[in-house]
């Protein structure tokens, strides 16, 4: 069985990095969407150490704050 984990980040940039060290060690893992809402520092975080993940992190960027759950 393959496993996609989604994530929303805000504000994450401090510790985005563990989190998806975290998630990659999981077996069973097939891909991680990440959902980062409207902080430009969480992407530029994400951006630089994205290579590390390869092509299972799938990046997605708001460029306005919604939210988890939009109206």
């Amino acid at each position: 069985m393959k496993t996609t984990v989604i994530i929303t980040a805000y504000k994450a940039d401090a510790f985005i990095e563990e989190c998806l060290d975290s998630v990659f060690k999981q077996k069973h893992l097939h891909e991680v969407l990440l959902s980062i809402d409207s902080c430009t520092d969480t992407l530029d975080k994400v951006n630089e150490i994205r290579s590390k993940y390869g092509d299972k992190l799938k990046v997605f960027f708001c460029p306005v704050n919604v939210g988890t759950f939009p109206q």
